[in-house]
């Protein structure tokens, strides 16, 4: 028998092939058809034969298995016989393809673009979901039906243990997919009956005895009461079960761009049973986005097009109506101020732009053939304005004193006629009145190729090609005058055509995005493109950019109100007409153009556009049917706080943060400094010189360092002050490495002995700089050093492959060497007991003892090399944190098992610590900032909640939750 059945189309066997290998590697038995031999009664019930021997289904999508005859067929029976199916994704369809079987299940994505590790820790976990569940359930169909096969005869039912079990697994299957058929539920009901009968039997043949009946009362209670325990016990069991299914639709709602839907399944989620996959999908929607800060929640879900009052007080949104937010709370639901009909008139067609005025008392909305002008505060049409030409490629822009507002559209002039080309038109009206004002004018157009006013409305530029061809090989911006209407200055940009343009808030400076033809599909997508910036004033090109080639097209440009950010709205990947694969962000500095960070990701499409808020430092964009999303150009992180280290002196790989004695204080060595500052407002507290680039340890409490230059010196921290050069070195080199041991009393320094050539390991008392023991050990170019937990041993690695255990008192070798491969570890700065842990650069973590090698965890890596091999430990030792290339995994020491998985850390972590609680944990990136971590849960549902903005609906609740009582994912918001 197999544990699983794969179906799959013959064109996607490559991908097939590598999943099987996987499962193979993973110790699973899939049946696979390899042969390919065209259908026929012997081959088919031989299909049949394996799907129904096997506990799981895993049907492979891709357009070639949803037009397969066969694969349907093999679908249809494995839902005839209740196996478990799981639908893995390896080639992009629509969800309305699939047939109703696979459509309501979740699909786990196996796609090019996907992460393989994360798309099959997520199939084995649903393969080993209530397996027992499933098992059960198909023997119980085979016992239903042999009982209905026989007329319903008594001696077919269930008695004893089978009845128990199978009337818990009826309980369970409530909630649980696919539900007990009607012969299940049949056949367990007349099983229960068959045996309360013969208990009544049993009863009145001893009912006679008063002693029995006493017995048989005491045993009723006893009944009862494991009733109860079973009750509660069936709904633990159905709780982790609806938890373990939140957790998948949690990664689901982050694959279809609808966070707020996944941050509030994943909180649910470990609301209702907090164990490592609940708790990895809640890390995952909140990790997704650093940048991402909130949401706002629109009634229809569709939000196209944003603007913002010039106080940052309200936020105007289009969707299928006109939305007004107060952004002081965005968890309410928006003010709706207009409705399409209002402002289209008997046209169907939607909103397509709003715009706010200087002063912020007017809304200026563009719909197809209309101009709208609204009072902003109270949503009243003041105006309607007319335009029988205008369609979707438009401008608009009030003046500076908001009397005029300007318009600027295509239009097809001379149409059919000898002269016919597409013009771009400008308009001028009065606000108050909605006259026009004078003639309007024609302004040359080149299709495909953006238009824009400056903010007060004195200028238009308008994108073209030289040559009036549909690509530009290299463009032009023509900038004109608009009350004077002429052409007051050309500049030439390139490569190719314009894609997007933004004047800065003071109209100083105008940004171009361009991108080139693809030389190789003559297609118009990006090949490769820039940014330009250039003096509105003197016509001059001050600064540009190349944009990198897997960012794709650059789509959107946005200021800062300062003009000292640049925010560029990506298309990332090929495009096919509309379709883009997702949309990204980049941050730029406008002075020397240079890129900030990586992109903000979160969008699965196009971002249309994007507002800065008028601090500076938060943007809103539409988020399509997620509403609109806030950002911050700062990383926010909901989960963590970021200390930034001081640029100027950069950080030392050899540093290791420590809190302070009152668990509050973050101290580290950074440059020529040891530093002291609030983990979670990134505050300087203090700051301590120290001599030299050399080596630096701390104390455990962070009150003493020591620092290895020509002499080892111990610093008081608190005291800002040198205490003492540590004696007896003169001999020998300075130390390269140093550790204190927990309580602090002891100091070990690492050193090179010029005369032997051996290694020495020195150990001196704090307190008095004397020095205590020496211990010569074999040569080495590296070597680390750690005391146990009591002070009484100390742990050495030389050259990150030979573990070595000495006393402390006698420095005696206390275990024969041991080499430890290849590991790159680094020991952590307490060992616990005689146990030493490493992690090594297969991700793998184990722990050595005085004599013995053994596997304490394991953490199978993706990436083969560049693991960093940190480690660190509570102080109770009850949890272990360890850093690899791109992860951090938390470990439960007691089950041997891991606790979370953090997504999206760096590729280098130099130094870790927990705070005194174990509440959080700090660490060094390697890139200039300390990052701490609440290691809470009630933490990160807080977190979730302030993000999401809202709680599930009651429909979301009975749609993912099912039918336990409705209750608030988030109970203090007030919606």
């Amino acid at each position: 028998m197999n544990d699983i059945f794969i179906s799959y189309a013959r064109k996607d066997q490559e991908f097939v092939r590598e999943l099987y290998e996987m499962l193979k590697t993973a110790k699973r038995d899939p049946w696979v058809d390899w042969e390919g031999i065209p259908p026929s009664a012997r081959w088919l019930q031989e299909v049949y034969d394996a799907i129904e021997a096997a506990d799981t289904f895993v049907f492979v999508l891709s357009p070639e298995s949803l037009g397969s005859h066969v694969c349907m067929q093999e679908v249809a029976h494995a839902q005839q016989f209740k196996k478990r199916i799981i639908p893995v994704v390896c080639a992009n369809v629509a969800g309305d393809q699939a047939p109703p079987v696979l459509r309501e299940l979740n699909w786990i994505f196996f796609r090019a673009s996907d992460n393989r590790e994360e798309a099959f820790r997520k199939l084995e976990f649903a393969l080993d979901t209530d397996l027992g569940f499933w098992k059960l359930s198909a023997s119980l169909l085979v016992r239903s039906r042999q009982w209905e096969a026989g007329k319903k005869d008594r001696s077919l039912v269930l008695r004893g243990k089978e009845l128990t079990e199978a009337e818990q697994w009826l309980a369970k299957g409530v909630d649980i997919q696919p539900a007990p058929t009607p012969l299940q539920t049949q056949f367990i009901t007349a099983s229960r009956r068959a045996t309360t009968r013969r208990q009544r039997t049993t009863t009145g043949v001893l009912a006679a005895s008063t002693s029995i009946f006493l017995i048989l009362s005491i045993v009723s209670l006893l009944l009862f009461q494991n009733a109860n325990t079973q009750q509660h016990i069936a709904t633990q069991q159905r709780n982790t079960a609806i938890a373990r299914q939140l957790a998948l639709e949690s990664g689901v709602a982050l694959n279809q761009d609808t966070p707020d839907l996944a941050l509030l399944l994943g909180a649910e989620a470990t609301k209702m049973d907090s164990n490592v996959q609940t708790r990895d999908a809640l890390l995952d929607a909140l990790v997704d986005n650093p940048h991402l800060t909130g949401m706002y929640h629109a009634p229809g879900g569709l939000v196209t097009n944003v603007a913002v009052s010039p106080d940052g007080m309200k936020l105007y949104g289009i969707g299928s109506a006109l939305y007004a937010w107060d952004m002081a709370e965005p968890a309410h639901a928006p003010k709706t101020l207009a409705l399409p009909s209002d402002l289209t008139g008997s046209r169907p067609a939607s909103i397509s732009s709003v715009l706010v005025s200087h002063d912020g008392t007017l809304l200026a909305i563009l719909a197809p053939q209309r101009l709208s002008l609204v009072d902003a505060a109270t949503g009243a049409i003041l105006q309607k304005i007319e335009l029988d030409n205008l369609d979707y490629e438009f401008a608009v822009a009030f003046s500076q004193n908001d009397t005029q507002v300007e318009v600027a559209y295509t239009y097809e002039f001379d149409l059919n006629g000898p002269n016919d080309q597409t013009r771009i038109q400008v308009r001028q009206y009065d606000t108050k009145s909605g006259k026009q004002l004078g003639s309007p004018f024609d302004i040359p157009y080149t299709a495909n190729q953006p238009f824009l006013f400056s903010h007060d409305a004195s200028l238009i530029a308008v994108g073209g090609c030289p040559a009036n061809a549909l690509h530009c090989a290299n463009g032009q911006v023509n900038v004109w005058n608009v009350s004077q209407r002429h052409l007051i200055a050309t500049f030439s940009v390139g490569p190719g055509g314009m894609t997007t343009m933004a004047f800065s808030d003071d109209d100083s400076l105008l940004a171009v995005g361009t991108c080139a033809l693809d030389s190789v599909t003559n297609a118009f997508r990006c090949n490769h493109g820039d940014i330009e910036i250039w003096s509105v004033a003197t016509h001059t090109l001050k600064y540009s950019a190349l944009v990198r080639n897997e960012l794709g097209e650059v789509f959107g440009l946005t200021f800062s109100s300062d003009s000292n950010y640049l925010l560029s709205s990506l298309m990332f990947g090929a495009c096919s007409g509309d379709n883009c694969n997702q949309g990204q962000m980049q941050l730029w500095a406008v002075n020397g153009l240079q890129m900030i960070g990586e992109p903000f990701v979160g969008h699965l499409s196009t971002i249309g556009g994007m507002v800065f808020l008028p601090d500076g430092e938060h943007v809103l964009t539409p988020g399509g049917a997620g509403g609109v999303y806030e950002w911050t150009i700062g990383v926010y992180d909901a989960i963590s706080s970021y200390i930034v280290l001081p640029y100027e002196q950069g950080a030392f790989g050899d540093s290791r943060p420590v809190y302070s004695a009152s668990g509050t204080n973050l101290i580290m060595r950074n440059g020529l400094n040891i530093y002291t500052w609030n983990p979670f407002t990134g505050a300087t507290l203090s700051k301590v010189p120290i001599q030299g680039p050399g080596y630096v340890t701390l104390s455990a409490d962070g009150q003493m360092a020591a620092e290895c230059e020509s002499d080892t010196l111990l610093w008081d921290v608190t005291g800002h002050q040198l205490l003492r050069r540590l004696s007896d070195t003169q001999d020998i080199a300075p130390c390269q490495r140093a550790a204190f041991s927990t309580d602090g009393k002891y100091l070990a320094g690492v050193f090179l002995d010029f005369n032997t050539g051996h290694s020495n390991i020195v150990i001196w008392d704090v307190a008095s700089g004397v020095m205590l023991q020496r211990i010569s050990t074999a040569p080495a170019l590296d070597i680390e050093v750690a005391f146990s937990a009591d002070s009484s041993k100390i742990a050495t690695l030389s050259d990150r492959t030979t573990l070595m255990l000495w006393s402390r008192a006698t420095g005696a070798a206390q275990m024969k060497p041991i080499k430890v491969g290849k590991s790159l570890g680094t020991l952590p700065q307490n060992l616990h007991g005689n146990e030493v842990t490493l992690h090594d650069d297969d991700g793998r973590t184990s722990t050595f003892d005085t004599y013995m090698l053994k596997a304490l965890l394991t953490q199978p890596s993706s990436v083969s090399g560049g693991v960093s091999g940190l480690v660190a430990f509570t102080p109770d030792g009850r949890y272990l944190a360890t850093f690899g290339y791109y992860s951090l995994t938390i470990w439960d020491i007691a089950q041997k098992a891991p606790y979370v998985h953090f997504p999206h850390t760096g590729p280098d972590n130099f130094g870790a610590t927990f705070s005194r609680d174990g509440r959080y944990l700090s660490w060094d990136d390697g890139d200039g900032i300390i990052i701490t971590r609440s290691l809470n849960v009630s933490d990160w549902q807080r977190a979730a909640c302030a993000v999401a903005s809202r709680n599930l609906t009651k429909a979301e609740w009975t749609q993912y939750v099912g039918s336990v009582p409705y209750a608030k994912v988030c109970p203090d918001l007030n919606s």
